[in-house]
């Protein structure tokens, strides 16, 4: 698969833009146009329902418009995973690489920095886009892998016992031999729906969820 990592330059507009992938802000290095939606609250109305509003939360309703304004990329080209947060652009949020935080003391930033040492920026399952989130098994709490927004949204609705990169990642989490707890995992062993998935993956043959 052709890698889908782009590069990131500064904008005009103060902020550092995504270059050259799939999602990214621009596909090429050239000026172009940039929206967004901005939202805003206001107070509601007296006599207003919420029969006529139905997004009315606790007397205000939410309104929106989008903005456009024109960026010129004025810098080169740099290490996305080097640019702060503060400065990357929030159209492309999801599709930002994860940075490494070694000075940081946050639990989670120490499992995410342990990731990237043993596996780099690749996301565990399709591997053409940036690792973002720590993927963790719902059950025990086990890391299994750095994944990118897409895949990270789509494993855990898997309903192949096999035979497919989400099933395979399941089923042999790459990031299992670490032995990395997550460090805000609540335990889901209780719910009927995930018994009910370890008695069929039983049933099958496969493996349970390490820890179970």
């Amino acid at each position: 698969m052709k890698s889908q990592f782009p590069s990131a330059v500064l904008g005009s507009d103060g902020r550092y833009h995504l270059v050259g992938g799939a999602r990214c802000c621009t596909p090429v290095l050239a000026e172009f146009d940039h929206c967004a939606s901005v939202t805003y609250w206001l107070r509601r109305s007296k006599g207003w329902t919420s029969r006529q509003a139905p997004d009315v939360r606790r007397g205000w309703i939410q309104e929106w418009w989008d903005v456009t304004w024109r960026v010129e990329l004025v810098g080169g080209e740099v290490d996305p995973a080097a640019v702060p947060k503060r400065e990357r652009c929030p159209n492309v949020r999801g599709v930002w690489p994860a940075g490494a935080t070694p000075n940081s003391r946050r639990a989670e930033d120490i499992v995410r920095g342990a990731l990237l040492q043993e596996f780099g920026r690749a996301c565990s399952i399709c591997c053409v886009r940036w690792g973002q989130y720590v993927d963790h098994d719902h059950f025990t709490g086990i890391v299994r892998g750095l994944l990118c927004h897409d895949c990270n949204l789509q494993v855990d609705r898997c309903l192949h016992l096999s035979g497919c990169p989400f099933a395979e990642y399941l089923n042999s989490p790459p990031a299992a031999h670490l032995n990395l707890r997550y460090p805000r995992h609540r335990a889901r062993m209780q719910s009927i729906k995930h018994r009910e998935r370890i008695q069929l993956m039983l049933e099958h043959g496969l493996p349970a969820p390490l820890g179970c």
